[in-house]
């Protein structure tokens, strides 16, 4: 190269010579028979590179996480007649456990299938057409509040005061243990 020093940082090469551009680099561009072809960038230029690769880089982390997000939306739920459920209690022994201790009880029960055997208190129906059964509890307040989805049992089905056996998802506590996408034991 004739007297003049390289400085070589990686793939980038720094070369002061009186026909560089003030703030450019000579960056190797692409190899050839001859060697690598150099071409002067100025740091503008570098900086649209690296914003272009960023925004690339993260289209791809928003596509993936989207992808991610429509998988776990769309994702089948459980089959809960086939379930085996987790623990087989008493309305009144459920809403105890808690009562007593919910932390202890969510991470018993919460997302789990849960069979409870309870006396219906009543038996509503939804605004979005599923139905809402109560088994009553020791407390003539709370109990536990089963939810039917839409078409999975009719009000007809079931009669206030009998003793019904349900099995569902626990969805925790609010005033009532509720259990979602019940189905009735036969």
């Amino acid at each position: 190269m004739g007297g003049w020093r390289l400085l070589s940082i990686t793939k980038v090469v720094f070369l002061p010579c009186p026909k560089m551009l003030r703030n450019s680099i000579l960056v190797p561009f692409g190899l050839s028979k001859s060697g690598w072809k150099m071409v002067h960038l100025t740091i503008n230029e570098i900086q649209f590179i690296l914003k272009k690769k960023i925004l690339i880089t993260l289209i791809i982390i928003a596509a993936l996480g989207a992808s991610y997000v429509y998988y776990q939306f769309n994702k089948p739920h459980k089959d809960i007649a086939a379930a085996t459920p987790v623990s087989a209690l008493n309305a009144a022994e459920l809403f105890t456990e808690f009562e007593i201790n919910e932390n202890e009880a969510n991470q018993l029960y919460l997302g789990k299938i849960v069979q409870v055997t309870g006396v219906v208190y009543s038996v509503e129906l939804g605004t979005n057409g599923d139905l809402n059964v109560l088994l009553m509890g020791d407390d003539d307040m709370f109990g536990v509040a089963g939810n039917f989805n839409k078409g999975e049992l009719n009000e007809s089905e079931i009669v206030e005061g009998e003793q019904v056996t349900i099995k569902g998802e626990c969805a925790g506590m609010l005033s009532d243990v509720v259990l979602i996408r019940c189905v009735i034991v036969k």
